[in-house]
């Protein structure tokens, strides 16, 4: 694999370790505020309505609409919409802050994918960034997938800043 993208799996995995989670804030609560809130027991599934913000430690996550699948009381997917949603989250490690944002953000805890779809972006302070119609990362795989949009003649664009390129 080429320098270029393991700079970039290195980027995206810095940050996504669970749902949209780093590592080291795994243990910490997560909080949830929204103007409503619909819970089906029967279903498993929670809606949140409403200026949906979310944060567990440095990690701070926004939408309009917040749907999280919980099945015998485990997360399996939680899908945030807004326009955009949004996120940003610190990573101490690097001592920089990432922040992203798609139309729809969607995390399946099954095969530990994230896919950001509607005018995803991806950026690392003051580094690198990817945007694009669609951005799929694959944590087990440490893989990522980004696509542009033909019918809009829209391709997807990567910014390596100085001293990330081989």
């Amino acid at each position: 694999m080429q320098q270029t993208n393991l700079v970039f799996i290195y980027f995206l995995a810095s940050f996504i370790a669970t749902p949209f989670c780093y590592a080291e804030q795994e243990e910490l609560p997560i909080e949830i505020t929204a103007e409503s809130l619909i819970i089906e027991e029967k279903t498993g599934s929670s809606v949140y309505l409403g200026n949906v913000i979310i944060t567990q430690g440095k990690l701070k996550i926004k939408g309009d609409k917040v749907t999280v699948k919980h099945p015998n009381q485990q997360v399996s997917q939680a899908i945030v919409l807004g326009k955009p949603a949004s996120f940003i989250n610190f990573i101490e490690k690097d001592k920089t802050w990432v922040k992203g944002q798609a139309n729809t953000i969607t995390y399946q805890a099954t095969n530990k994918n994230i896919l950001f779809e509607g005018k995803a972006k991806i950026t690392q302070a003051g580094k690198n960034s990817i945007s694009g119609s669609s951005i799929l990362y694959n944590s087990k795989k440490e893989t990522i997938t980004a696509k542009g949009n033909k019918q809009k003649q829209q391709r997807i664009k990567v910014i390596f800043t100085k001293g990330t390129t081989p």
